[in-house]
């Protein structure tokens, strides 16, 4: 494998990088850490049925994802047919922002957040992104009908996502002040 080259963004070789550098460079380690991203997977599937629909909807997709999702169920207590990919970690993350999206807060930049760490495991993660804007409409309290709220909510979360958005953002609304 030393002569191909991976075009993976840093996210998924940080996340080993710890991992190994905090618990030795054992195979173990990486299963442990792909068992626990697929863990975290499993609760937060039950947080957001939970939060979407009733605590019977999160229980049930909890449930089927850890009888039927969980590598150590599918494969036997080898785990994972594949390690290290990318794919483990990206729900972990796209299910924490829908979590913070769908709580009576919704700490918007938090979720950001959550979005720009699935962006640095695989940038394709970022089509949830969209989704995510879609359902807020639908959860209470329901947004007004204005479309400058629903942008400005959605540069929110892209702030969170994107640290350049950040700077721009704050730089656009500072020149629209001095502007006004």
């Amino acid at each position: 494998y030393r002569d191909l080259w991976d075009q993976k963004p840093p996210g998924i070789h940080l996340i080993y990088r710890a991992a190994i550098a905090r618990f030795g460079a054992h195979e173990v380690t990486v299963f442990w850490m792909d068992f626990l991203a697929a863990v975290a997977t499993t609760a937060l599937l039950g947080v957001v049925g939970w939060r979407l629909a009733r605590p019977s909807v999160g229980l049930a997709a909890a449930m089927i994802y850890a009888f039927l999702g969980l590598p150590t169920v599918r494969y036997g207590a080898g785990g994972f047919l594949e390690r290290a990919v990318p794919e483990t970690f990206i729900p972990v993350c796209v299910l924490a922002a829908a979590a913070l999206l769908l709580s009576r807060r919704r700490p918007l930049f938090l979720a950001g957040v959550c979005f720009g760490a699935a962006a640095l495991l695989k940038p394709t993660a970022l089509i949830y992104w969209p989704a995510m804007l879609i359902a807020m409409r639908r959860e209470e309290p329901p947004l007004p009908p204005s479309p400058p709220l629903l942008k400005e909510r959605g540069d929110s979360i892209f702030s969170g996502a994107d640290p350049v958005s950040t700077n721009v953002t704050r730089a656009t609304r500072k020149a629209r002040a001095r502007a006004s």
